[in-house]
């Protein structure tokens, strides 16, 4: 017997979507979503970045005024014995000699044979470019407050006498090792001498104490001497006589002048001028990274060796 077969009806399926519009405003809402967090990742790095900046510039800036300072502290230091030990006599080391041949080996041979080392080395000297922070812009002139350049000597070696590295040597220098010291500011930078026979502020080679992430915006270099007690800084002039008197006044100026034309050997009647000096230094730098950045450094340092002019 034949059977109709049953039928299944039809499953109807209601297909779903998103509409054109839901997806512009999940798009919106994603893009909004996302410019916000870039927001914060570029605030973050931007923040990162000054921090380092700023950690970068503090740091350099403090080892360039602590180097600055140490050296600055050692001008003028000349081991005066070797210059008086060999003024006549060469072959007779640790015999200080009697110069003059007055029979006694006193003040008089110390003046003539170890002051005129003590008065070459023992100077300093500070200069202006003729634009501020270019060593490039003409030739410097002597200056004595904010000045971009200091030069200075010390006896490195400790043998009585100036190195100048190479050339020809003139009294009391030689040519063993380099002592023409010096600092300047030049083409955003701090710069310490290393080589060069001729002292001054625009020949020579100098070498970066900062990196290109710094940016020296000034150095500048002060001497000031106190004209009474306590006043100002500890830096103070005093002027002597040839045989030693002071004349009781704290000076600004002293001209060292020979009555007698024997230099160098003081008379009484001669000006001697003892220097008793303190530099002062000045520095502002800013980071490369960010201009806003800057530091803003000062200190005052006391040269430890007093310098004795004479004419």
């Amino acid at each position: 017997m034949l059977t109709k077969p049953i039928e299944t009806p039809a499953l109807a399926f209601k297909q779903g979507g998103y509409t054109l519009i839901e997806i512009m405003v999940a798009a919106v809402i994603s893009v909004v979503v996302l410019a916000g967090v870039m927001s914060v990742v570029v605030r973050v790095s931007v923040a990162a970045g000054e921090t380092v900046g700023a950690t970068r510039l503090n740091q350099q800036s403090r080892v360039m005024l602590d180097q600055i300072t140490k050296d600055i502290q050692r001008a003028g230091y000349v081991d005066w014995f070797d210059p008086w030990d060999d003024c006549v006599n060469t072959l007779t080391p640790n015999v200080l000699d009697d110069v003059n041949l007055d029979g006694a080996v006193d003040i008089l041979d110390f003046y003539q044979c170890s002051l005129p080392a003590i008065d070459l080395i023992g100077d300093i000297r500070l200069f202006d470019f003729p634009t501020a922070g270019d060593a490039t812009s003409g030739t410097p002139t002597a200056c004595s407050t904010n000045c971009d350049c200091i030069l200075y000597s010390y006896d490195l070696n400790a043998d009585g006498s100036q190195g100048i590295g190479t050339g020809t040597a003139g009294t009391n220098q030689n040519t063993a090792n380099f002592e023409l010291f010096g600092f300047r500011w030049n083409n955003g930078a701090a710069e310490m001498r290393t080589a060069g026979n001729v002292h001054s502020c625009d020949t020579g080679t100098w070498r970066d104490l900062n990196d290109n992430n710094v940016n020296v915006t000034n150095l500048g270099f002060s001497m000031v001497y106190a004209t009474a007690l306590g006043a100002g800084n500890d830096s103070t002039m005093y002027q002597l006589t040839g045989d030693g008197n002071w004349n009781g006044n704290f000076q600004s100026t002293c001209t060292p002048t020979d009555t007698d034309g024997t230099d160098p050997i003081a008379v009484a009647g001669d000006t001697l001028c003892l220097l008793s000096r303190s530099i002062g230094v000045a520095m502002q730098a800013q980071s490369s990274l960010d201009s806003n950045v800057t530091i803003s450094m000062n200190t005052t340092v006391k040269n430890k060796n007093n310098y004795l002019n004479i004419p």
